[in-house]
């Protein structure tokens, strides 16, 4: 609104290439030519959209903030909602706020209490926290001695959460971003005194943050120590990583050049994860029933994801795009030569580096609250020079700077602005009206199929399918379900069907399996189960179910060995 207003109140407008227009606009335009080549071409082109909004956002950024006060006072909504974050998630640890129960615990060989704060995850704060520290730090030495001391006390909360967060990946790129930091701070303070002082400060704080913690845990329960001591190459979540990670690069290897589309990772996960599987003799033993081995939407490593979805060549758009930020940063940081500007650089530039380090284990930029600062901050940092002359003329050659103008009259630039805005917003709110008469539908089919009222939920279900403008998976696997309990078994299969050609699932080819059982149809039955077992080999009921269908064949040695294979998945049988 505001790009729109100022946008529309002017005759004569100006923009700008600058280091990020090219990698930014091809990086663009490949993942739409991923998304079309897709075999799930609509998931592809829904998911697209984070794309296109984050690149959307960046140019609101570049173009809307024209003033040093404007940025500051974002910075300051930053650090006030990071400062919030923290001593919600302290309170969380500390039991002094509710939590829901699935969050309560995570899975590992150490239990822990699983904050999420107002963002859902640990890895997802921690990732939001390490982006904001250096430009908390950066704000500390530039301001006066009232905000100095909250921005101080904010650092001590931020860090005391990231130290009970346990998140592996964000210590490794609070680390990083915070060694990148003292080097760009040698660059501004030439004396060895300053630097010291800098450097002896954040050791303080630091030690003090950790002292803190040990006041408030109970004894024997230092976070660091407990995560640190629980690493190794069998920890689930190493372990989970890895087999994901693996995962991704089959799909790399066999969708080199266009990827299988943006979002359609968790589509094909399953399917090349049996491909792992296949290749290891007992993989129920190696990956058993755990959160950590379970089905996947992410990479848990942005690049890996790039890789993945767009191709090789959308992979070196992204690590292109992320040069050209890292350096484009450094020049400008180069450029600046008063020292306040300089240093909130240098926490713009350590923020982008914390998250792109973090990017390596987990997928922030997949995530609104982390995608957005990321985008935020970059905005940002390349404004800078276009709301001062001196530093545009200084940057200039570096950045390779080209400006176009072009002049409309205000009146016609009214209009047609005008009726693109009803354009779009009548594009828009149809989508989202059948989208949402779609969920409602999906949500009531859902109500009555836990009331057991199969017949009213198969009929919500068929208006859902009608109205849905993307194939939903999940409405075909809901109506899937209602048709085996009506005894509709063929149409049951069908819907299935459809559900695994979207997303190939484990779950699917037991239910499958289960009605084929259930009509004594043993051979179908037998190869439905061994499939599901391919795709998840801890599923301890389907070699239960095939103990049953050698036992009411008449074959006892098979039942007897596969209901050992059950019971040593789960001995509680």
């Amino acid at each position: 609104s505001l790009f729109l207003c100022d946008f529309m109140g002017r005759n004569r407008h100006e923009f700008y290439r600058h280091p990020l227009s090219l990698p930014l606009f091809l990086f663009w335009l490949w993942g739409l030519i991923s998304a079309l080549f897709s075999a799930h071409r609509a998931q592809s082109l829904n998911s697209y959209v984070i794309i296109t909004s984050s690149a959307i956002f960046f140019y609101l950024i570049l173009y809307t903030l024209k003033d040093h006060r404007g940025k500051r006072i974002i910075f300051d909504i930053l650090i006030l909602a990071s400062i919030y974050i923290s001593a919600l998630s302290i309170l969380q640890y500390m039991g002094l706020f509710r939590m829901e129960d699935r969050f309560s615990t995570t899975s590992g060989p150490l239990p822990k209490v699983a904050i999420y704060s107002t963002i859902g995850n640990p890895n997802f704060i921690g990732s939001f926290l390490i982006g904001i520290a250096p430009i908390i730090i950066a704000s500390i030495l530039i301001s006066n001695l009232t905000k100095r001391i909250i921005y101080i006390a904010g650092l001590v909360l931020l860090l005391v959460a990231i130290i009970i967060l346990r998140s592996k990946g964000s210590y490794v790129g609070l680390i990083f971003s915070s060694l990148f930091l003292f080097w760009l701070l040698t660059k501004i303070y030439r004396k060895r005194r300053l630097i010291i002082w800098f450097l002896i400060s954040f050791t303080v704080i630091s030690i003090f943050s950790i002292f803190l913690l040990s006041i408030l845990l109970p004894g024997g329960m230092t976070p660091i120590y407990q995560e640190l001591k629980g690493i190794t190459l069998e920890h689930p979540t190493i372990k989970g990583r890895l087999l994901i990670w693996h995962t991704g690069l089959l799909m790399v290897r066999d969708n080199l050049i266009l990827g299988v589309g943006p979002g359609a990772f968790g589509n094909y996960y399953q399917s090349y994860r049996a491909k792992i599987f296949d290749n290891i003799p007992d993989s129920a033993s190696v990956y058993p029933d755990d959160p950590s081995y379970g089905e996947e939407t992410h990479a848990h490593n942005e690049y890996i994801q790039a890789a993945s979805e767009t191709g090789i060549i959308g992979l070196v758009l992204f690590l292109w795009l992320i040069y050209r930020s890292i350096k484009g940063g450094l020049m400008l940081f180069n450029s600046i030569t008063d020292r306040k500007e300089r240093l909130m650089v240098a926490g713009m530039i350590c923020g982008i580096i914390a998250i792109l380090t973090h990017s390596l284990v987990e997928f922030p930029l997949h995530l609104p609250a982390t995608g957005m600062l990321f985008w935020l901050i970059l905005g940002i940092l390349f404004s800078m020079p276009f709301n001062n002359a001196d530093l545009l003329e200084k940057v200039r050659p570096n950045w390779d700077i080209t400006r176009f103008e072009f002049y409309v009259k205000r009146r016609a630039l009214s209009h047609l602005v005008s009726l693109a805005i009803l354009i779009i917003g009548c594009i828009l709110g149809l989508y989202f009206s059948r989208v949402m008469m779609m969920e409602t539908l999906k949500r009531d089919a859902w109500t009555f199929m836990n009331e057991g009222k199969w017949h009213e939920a198969i009929n919500k279900l068929t208006e859902g399918i009608e109205i849905s403008l993307v194939e939903d998976e999940a409405l075909h696997f809901y109506m899937g379900v209602s048709y085996t309990q009506t005894g509709r078994y063929e149409e049951s299969i069908d819907e299935y069907k459809i559900y695994y050609a979207i997303n190939p699932d484990f779950q699917v080819l037991y239910n499958i399996g289960v009605i084929y059982h259930r009509s004594k149809r043993y051979d179908l039955a037998k190869d439905y189960y061994l499939s599901s077992l391919r795709f998840k080999p801890s599923l301890w009921e389907a070699y239960l179910r095939l103990a049953e269908i050698c036992t009411e064949t008449g074959e006892m040695r098979c039942a007897s060995e596969y209901y050992q294979k059950a019971r040593r998945i789960n001995p509680g049988l």
